[in-house]
């Protein structure tokens, strides 16, 4: 009976601590943590060709990069098991044997103890702190290791291990160790460098194979591990004769540290762990060789900094990215990062100021514009050669960067269209469109390098802007954002096509660009399309002082164009012209050269042009006339006679743009005066009536009741009128030349204006008079 109570208690005892164990290992299992919680890496940046750009130290002053096991080289990992752990898979932490042989070892007091820990009591010393030199400090190491049996499985213990094994210098990890000592990743080691890296952990200190004992002790190791490889795989047994054989290794003093400002903005993005960039590191050394040969040849101008960014417009991928022409020069802040500093664009972001008004319709590439002097209330804009061109395409007003036209379209674009096209590129800090007014046209704000790039890239993307890529493996996900319509971006890009290239040896390429100078000389731009990539340029100080060689053209412009010579002869980068497929609605028609419009039949000059049909402003051009001369007097004849008269053909230009013409030297031959006698019914009904320029029709002026300024009308008449005769309300008013203004004064409220010329033609707009108050 006895005995039976007996069993029976001890049934219990070990039914209970059965329980009591399950619980402790299913608690120990819940609470577990990952082994590498709380354990900081270091971050590896690559450029596109998985090349190290640079590696970074972990918190705690330690090369570290983590790996998960699949991505860890087989070969290494079983080169580790057969050095430090063969047993691993088998044991429960602890390897018996290896306990008994080291405590006897121990006991003899040998000259080499023997050593007994496992892979996880190896990991329980890194991960815990562990001295384990000490008998209590291994009775630690040895509970800590069973406590990480139970928590975890082989595999993540086995990856936990060679995340934080030490490799030597302050190096841990395989991948650590890989990168910085053989530049590769640690799934792409060689067998010879896996089993170098294996025997390091076991004396990381004196077998650190960047010293020649190290390799010497490491060479030793290898060829006591190498035998037992031999066993598993005799298929590597021909490399017996290269054990001695050194590995070629790097020190960690010798890391790459290239394209700085690219791996300072990822890294300032928060981006860590393995990074694979889109840089490529040809083009960017490429690049980076160009910019300095560029600052060394122009230091005597006071030419010391710039930035550059090239971009692939087809992935949106950045290819180079340069912050500075030198990263470790302080005399020009050169860690300044350039591409994200905020810079005036001077005109080079006025392409879209002419896109946005060719997808409204109020210009084509070829419609004629006026440069030449114009108030906008206090404001009377120059341009930056103090001179005016008088009339001009609107292709060439664009390329010559005229300053009148780009602020002329700006006015007449709908409100808020270019200024809400810079707020959806991106570009940061605007103040209310209001602020700006007219300046808008002409850079009066700022922008980075990369909204530029962003903005050109859209461009070559037939109007649709994308976010731009920096990482292989992390692409954006932003919503892609129509600047303009696919048609206008084509006729955009066609117009700066015909910008001037400055050599001969870009003759055959087809570069759309555009250049930029800020206000003082502080910033000199150039950014344009050439095959695949948007480039962009910039030339100045990052202390904003200026100087007079900061011009776009000349200064920007030459870097860019060195930059497009070395990618077209040793990146063999083809620059091709973008052409319109059969989805985009644009018609290629025979243009008259002189005025932009469609060739009547006495317009001679032609050439090939294109427009947006239902959109743009075409029409058969006027200017070319026939008109009935007599044959004895030279002067117009109020009707043709076969007989007294003969046809001949004249150019009939308003008389706003005659008088550009003149200003600009050009002497343009006018019509004859009619012959005496033509009766009105016949000479109003030739040729256009007067244009009324200004006020506009349906406008408002308001003034002050204490002082009546006059107010200016502005008039554009046909070549062949002489007068103009002012109407207000039907009553007469006064006259003027047709090449001056006339000034009236101003009565309160609505009121028609009509203004008739000495040949009869006559036009009409209403405009608005009110009081204005203090």
């Amino acid at each position: 009976m006895k005995q039976s109570k007996f069993y029976k208690l001890l049934y219990n005892t070990v039914i209970l601590i059965s329980a009591v164990l399950i619980l402790a290992v299913l608690i120990l299992k819940i609470t577990a943590n990952p082994l590498l919680k709380n354990v900081s890496f270091s971050t590896a940046i690559y450029d596109s060709d998985k090349h190290l750009l640079r590696l970074t130290l972990a918190n705690d002053g330690i090369y570290r990069v983590y790996k998960p096991l699949n991505e860890i080289s087989p070969k290494l990992q079983e080169a580790a098991l057969l050095y430090e752990d063969r047993w691993f898979y088998y044991h429960f932490g602890l390897n018996p044997i290896s306990l008994g042989r080291a405590f006897l070892s121990f006991v003899k007091n040998d000259s080499r103890p023997l050593g007994a820990s496992t892979i996880t009591m190896q990991l329980a010393r890194l991960k815990y702190n562990i001295n384990s030199k000490t008998i209590s400090g291994k009775l630690k190491q040895i509970f800590y290791a069973l406590i990480i049996e139970i928590r975890h499985d082989k595999k993540e213990i086995l990856e936990a291990y060679l995340n934080l094994a030490p490799y030597g210098h302050n190096i841990e990890g395989a991948e650590a160790a890989s990168l910085i000592y053989f530049n590769v990743n640690s799934k792409d080691i060689t067998l010879f460098e896996s089993i170098t890296l294996a025997v390091i952990p076991q004396n990381p200190a004196k077998r650190v194979p960047t010293s020649k004992k190290g390799m010497q002790l490491g060479i030793e190791s290898r060829k006591r591990i190498f035998p037992l490889w031999i066993k598993h795989h005799k298929e590597d047994i021909s490399l017996l004769s290269l054990l001695d054989m050194e590995v070629s290794v790097r020190h960690p003093k010798n890391l790459p540290f290239a394209a700085p400002h690219l791996t300072d903005y990822l890294l300032s993005r928060g981006i860590r762990g393995s990074i694979y960039s889109t840089i490529d590191m040809n083009k960017q050394k490429l690049l980076e060789n160009t910019v300095s040969e560029y600052i060394i040849n122009n230091k005597s101008k006071g030419i010391n900094n710039a930035a550059v960014m090239l971009l692939n417009y087809k992935t949106m991928e950045v290819v180079s990215y340069i912050g500075s022409s030198d990263y470790f020069n302080s005399e020009i802040y050169g860690q300044v990062n350039g591409i994200e500093a905020m810079r005036s664009p001077g005109s080079v972001l006025k392409p879209f100021i002419f896109g946005l008004a060719v997808e409204k319709g109020l210009i084509h590439p070829k419609s004629m514009m006026k440069d030449a002097p114009k108030q906008y209330g206090a404001y009377s804009p120059e341009n930056a050669d103090r001179g005016f061109m008088g009339p001009l395409f609107a292709r060439d007003a664009l390329i010559h960067s005229r300053n009148i036209p780009a602020i002329e379209l700006l006015t007449k674009l709908p409100k808020s269209s270019f200024y809400d096209f810079l707020y959806y590129s991106g570009v940061e800090n605007l103040q209310p469109e209001e602020y700006y007014g007219t300046a808008l046209a002409i850079g009066g704000f700022e922008v980075t390098m990369e909204n530029v790039v962003k903005m050109y890239a859209g461009l070559a993307n037939f109007g649709e802007e994308k976010c731009i890529n920096y990482m292989k493996d992390l692409r954006c996900e932003d919503d892609s954002y129509r600047i303009f319509s696919k048609e206008a971006a084509f006729l955009t890009i066609d117009m700066l096509y015909y910008n001037p290239k400055p050599s001969s040896v870009f003759d055959n390429d087809n570069i759309a660009w555009k250049t930029g100078t800020s206000y003082a000389f502080k910033d000199a731009w150039t950014a344009g399309i050439l095959g695949d990539y948007v480039l962009a340029v910039w030339v100045g100080n990052f202390d904003g002082t200026g100087n007079t060689a900061f011009l776009g053209r000349t200064s920007a412009g030459t870097l860019f164009f060195n930059i497009a010579s070395v990618l077209k002869y040793n990146e063999n980068v083809v620059y091709y012209k973008q052409k319109p497929d059969e989805m985009l609605n644009v018609k290629e028609v025979d243009i008259c050269v002189p005025t932009g419009d469609l060739p009547n039949k006495y317009c001679k000059n032609i050439e090939k042009g294109y427009f947006i049909p239902g959109v743009s402003p075409i029409k058969v051009t006027d200017v070319f006339r026939a008109v009935p001369i007599d044959k004895k007097t030279g002067l117009r004849a109020c009707f043709y006679d076969k007989e007294t008269t003969e046809m001949k053909v004249y150019e009939f230009w308003s008389s706003d743009i005659n008088k550009l013409f003149k200003k600009s030297g050009i002497q343009k031959v006018q019509p004859p005066k009619y012959m005496s006698g033509c009766k009105i019914s016949i000479t109003s009904n030739t040729g256009n009536p007067p244009q009324i320029l200004s006020p506009a029709s349906m406008s408002t002026y308001s003034i002050y009741n204490e002082n009546k300024k006059d107010i200016a009308f502005i008039v554009s008449s046909d070549s062949d009128a002489e007068i103009l005769y002012y109407f207000i309300d039907n009553r007469f008013e006064g006259s003027s030349d047709i090449n001056a203004p006339f000034f009236w004064k101003p009565v309160l409220g609505n009121h028609t204006l009509t203004v008739t010329d000495n040949l009869g033609r006559s036009s009409s707009v209403n405009f608005k008079v009110t009081l204005l108050y203090n």
